[in-house]
Order: C-alpha cells, then sequence, then structure tokens
C-alpha cells in the first residue's frame, strides 16, 4: 500500500529536516518565559537558508500555537522554513512516539533529519543525524549547531561536485562529523517484543551522533 504524504509536491535539491525543541531551543519552562536560543543557531539557519535549491523544514512535537510563538522568537519573525510541521495526529502519533519522513512526500534519498530524540529518528536512521540535547544553558564548548552547519554545507557541495543523492554524501563524510552510537536493547526488552508485536518499539542499533565539541574544519563554498 502506498504511503501517505501531507506536504505539498516540492523536488529541491536537498530537503532538511530540524527539530526545534531541544535540537535548535528550549521551550520546557514552567513560568511561561522566552524560550532559550541555542549557541549559533540563527546565524547558521540564516546560512543555510541562503544556499539555492534547499528546502528548510521545522518538524515538532509542539502545537501550533506554541511553535509559531517559538519560531517567531526564533527568526525575528522572518521567513526561514519552507514547511512548518506540529503536533497533529496525521503527524504525529504519540503510540509509536517517532517521525516518518515518508509522510512528507520528498525523495528519501535527499532527506537529512536533525533531532535529538533516539525515539523520534528511529525509522529512519540512515536519514537522521541525533544531536545532544539542549537543556536551555549557555555552554561555550557546545559547538553542535557549528557542525551541523558545516555538515550541510558540505553534502550540498558535494552532491553538486559529484552527481551524488544527500545519502551517498552523507554516508561518504559522516565519520569526519558524527560517531556511532549503538542502542542495545536487553533480552527482557526483546522477549517481550517478540510476545507482543504491536507494542511501542524502543530505539536499537546504531545512530549516527553529531559531534558538539570540536569544530570539524571545512572550506566555504560558492554557491552562485
Amino acid at each position: 500500500m502506498a504511503q501517505t504524504t501531507l506536504l505539498k509536491p516540492n523536488k529541491p535539491l536537498i530537503s532538511i529536516v530540524f527539530d526545534l525543541d531541544e535540537t535548535l531551543v528550549y521551550n520546557r519552562h514552567t513560568n511561561n518565559t522566552e524560550p532559550n536560543i541555542r549557541n549559533n543557531v540563527q546565524d547558521a539557519l540564516k546560512y543555510i537558508r541562503n544556499i539555492p535549491e534547499v528546502e528548510m523544514i521545522v518538524w515538532t512535537g509542539s502545537n501550533a500555537e506554541t511553535c509559531e510563538i517559538v519560531l517567531d522568537k526564533l527568526t525575528n519573525k522572518e521567513w526561514m522554513f519552507d514547511e512548518i510541521i506540529s503536533r497533529d495526529d496525521k503527524w504525529f502519533n504519540d503510540a509509536i512516539y517517532t517521525k516518518d519522513l515518508r509522510l512528507l512526500g520528498r525523495d528519501l534519498n535527499n532527506v537529512i533529519f536533525f533531532d535529538n530524540d533516539f525515539r523520534c529518528v528511529k525509522l529512519n536512521k540512515a536519514n537522521s543525524i541525533v544531536v545532544e540535547c539542549y537543556n536551555g544553558e549557555y555552554n561555550e564548548h557546545d559547538n553542535t549547531i557549528i557542525n551541523m552547519m558545516l555538515l550541510c554545507e558540505e553534502i550540498i557541495s558535494g552532491m553538486k561536485k559529484h552527481n551524488i543523492d544527500a545519502l551517498s554524501m552523507l554516508n561518504n563524510i559522516k565519520d569526519k562529523y558524527c560517531y556511532t552510537k549503538i542502542i542495545v536493547l536487553s533480552e527482557n526488552i526483546k522477549q517481550i517484543l517478540y510476545m507482543y508485536e504491536t507494542i511501542y518499539h524502543p530505539p536499537h542499533g546504531e545512530f549516527n551522533m553529531l559531534k558538539s565539541h570540536e569544530i570539524i574544519n571545512c572550506r566555504t563554498h560558492n554557491y552562485k
């Protein structure tokens, strides 16, 4: 059966999907204060936005009202994202707690996804780069966003130079920007999953984890 897609048709060179809370910002305050913005996020997003043929998508588990407030703060109400996906039963199911990139209706060979939660990327591990959680505190050693920007830049440059898709380019350079995080299920959990096939499946296997402290060297490219 064909997978339902929910976005309007588009064929960009690459679609880059960003989680919002605890990836780009922190918005889990209990006193309704404004969100904290992670180091270098605004400059990095503007840089990627200015690269031609790039589709930028934000996909958050927050509701639409909260998402709008956070994005207004993050972008200073400037246009930044081509598509904004917030919490809705069509997009996000609490029973399986994940984000299914197939719903985007894009060529998955040219989709890259950044999220801090292993559960949200478990269906599309090849497309996904997991980032360290941002807890709202400033950390001068947190270079996550710089490396995210440099990784996107090198993927896009390599796609054009070598005429290959985004996943092939990511696979070529992932060891430069990422380390492998392996999540192993306990034997008890394995037995439960074996007995009840429809039960919520926790993430397991190998994941690409973005390096967050050292800045990865990468030359600047001209996309004009």
